[in-house]
């Protein structure tokens, strides 16, 4: 609920991811496109993106790359990722480029959206609204989305709070069409996270829900299920991944079916050259 603590505690969150970022944020000294493949190749493939999108044509092929490739079949690029919508929204700067302090401020924004989505999923579980504060911070500025420069693992990667958020309501609902309601939402969420481009980030994620989900059917029954034989306990468990997992495919397939398709063309750049990534690392 957005209370006025909630949102007084939102607003700290706001200032702190700022701070954390203060070298890109309060000043025009520094920018993280310099010197990185990772952060080159996303501005790049953002501002292909923009420009397509500004010109009406969906960018399914990219023709700067070799004699050219299909644009969506590299998942990185995050080809259907709808909260790429928003960047469309601010003109291109006076180079007729994507905006380096523009890349700089959503590289903060997705940091401060994994925060909102951990302090959320803490206060779902309870914890004070400080502690809340904390959690959110460690989720988003240190460990894995801490040190990660790829906005497109970024950008999935911060969605785990929101699927976890979910997961927990659907196990904890009263009833089967509320706890289905609430497990169509996560998997809502991993499917976004899947339209974000970070492949190995969405199936962690899926990991993470899966077994959580087995592992909370094996101690605790669902409320609607009490009363019940263990075997419907167990279907109606099994009913809630299904739906998680159905709803997730769904989303992505629109991202995944090109992907798929690409890999048994692509090629994998190691030491020692270029060869099909279908076949196995040396």
């Amino acid at each position: 609920m957005l209370n006025r603590s909630n949102l007084k505690y939102l607003g700290l969150l706001a200032v702190a991811v700022c701070l954390f970022y203060w070298k890109t944020m309060l000043t025009s000294q520094f920018t993280l496109i310099v010197g990185s493949e990772p952060t080159d190749m996303t501005y790049s493939w953002l501002t292909f993106w923009v420009n397509s999108i500004r010109h009406l044509q969906v960018p399914l092929w990219d023709p700067y790359v070799f004699a050219g490739r299909p644009f969506a079949g590299e998942m990185l690029t995050a080809a259907f990722y709808p909260l790429h919508l928003l960047l469309v929204l601010v003109p291109f700067n006076r180079d007729g480029l994507f905006s380096p302090r523009l890349y700089d401020e959503w590289f903060v924004l997705m940091h401060l959206l994994g925060a909102y989505f951990a302090f959320a999923l803490l206060r779902e579980l309870r914890l004070k609204r400080f502690a809340a504060f904390v959690g959110a911070c460690c989720f988003a500025l240190t460990g894995f989305l801490g040190n990660i420069i790829w906005v497109p693992y970024i950008e999935s990667g911060v969605w785990l709070p929101l699927i976890f958020l979910f997961l927990l309501r659907a196990v904890r609902a009263p009833d089967r069409r509320s706890g289905l309601f609430a497990m169509t939402l996560s998997g809502g969420c991993l499917g976004m996270s899947i339209l974000a481009g970070g492949l190995h980030m969405a199936m962690m994620q899926g990991i993470v829900v899966v077994t959580a989900a087995a592992y909370w059917a094996a101690r605790e029954r669902l409320p609607w299920t009490i009363g019940l034989p263990p075997r419907s306990h167990w279907m109606q468990a099994a009913l809630l991944i299904g739906v998680f997992a159905a709803v997730a495919a769904c989303l992505g397939a629109v991202q995944l079916l090109p992907s798929t398709e690409y890999s048994r063309l692509s090629l994998r750049f190691i030491n020692g050259g270029a060869f099909p990534s279908s076949e196995k690392i040396p």
